[in-house]
């Protein structure tokens, strides 16, 4: 027979939001990245590294400029998407002054970031304010943000997952299921609707 589950309960002093497992390390083990808020301070949301043995210590904690939205993993990144529209990358060393971040404004997105996911060497972003961004290094511990689409309000985006390293898929309010291909110019090659 198999052994039962163990759960263990670790009281914390603020709200979680979003978590994440971390892909192993030997010389830390388990990790967990949890994006948390203080809800009785305005403005106190940051994203903290977690070791399982003892959560109560971040090893790592980053201020977040808002509310988590979308939390990701890529075997050399940590990306946190916020409620604002900005978006921060921090490198798998965890060392938070390495991160870079992407402020919200007119050059990104202007609301929440729903849609976040990680395609190799890019990341795609789709928000609530209708707009599509790849994300990619620029070299010189920059990063690109280049606009795919902008429904311009009209639309709002839930979801964005890759499919391969060409072509992905998002999804939302106004906008059914759209299935894009990057070998075809950054279009949408395909779309549902989603009139049930």
């Amino acid at each position: 027979m198999a052994d039962s589950p163990s759960f263990r309960r670790h009281p914390l002093p603020f709200s979680i939001d979003l978590v994440r497992w971390l892909p192993s390390s030997t010389s830390s083990g388990r990790l967990l990245a949890a994006a948390v808020h203080d809800p009785t301070i305005p403005a106190s949301s940051h994203l903290h590294l977690l070791s399982l043995p003892d959560p109560a210590s971040p090893l790592a904690s980053l201020p977040l400029s808002s509310r988590p939205t979308a939390l990701r993993c890529s075997p050399s990144v940590l990306a946190a998407a916020t409620s604002s529209g900005s978006l921060h990358l921090l490198p798998s060393s965890f060392d938070t002054d390495s991160v870079i971040s992407i402020p919200s404004g007119a050059g990104f997105h202007v609301g929440p970031v729903r849609g976040l996911d990680c395609g190799g060497e890019e990341w795609v972003t789709a928000g609530e304010d209708g707009r599509v961004h790849l994300v990619s290094d620029g070299g010189d511990g920059r990063v690109v943000a280049r606009r795919v689409w902008d429904g311009k309000g009209m639309l709002g985006y839930e979801t964005a997952r890759w499919a391969s390293s060409a072509e992905f898929a998002t999804g939302g309010a106004g906008c059914g299921v759209q299935w894009w291909d990057r070998r075809k110019g950054d279009a949408v090659v395909a779309q549902c609707k989603a009139i049930w």
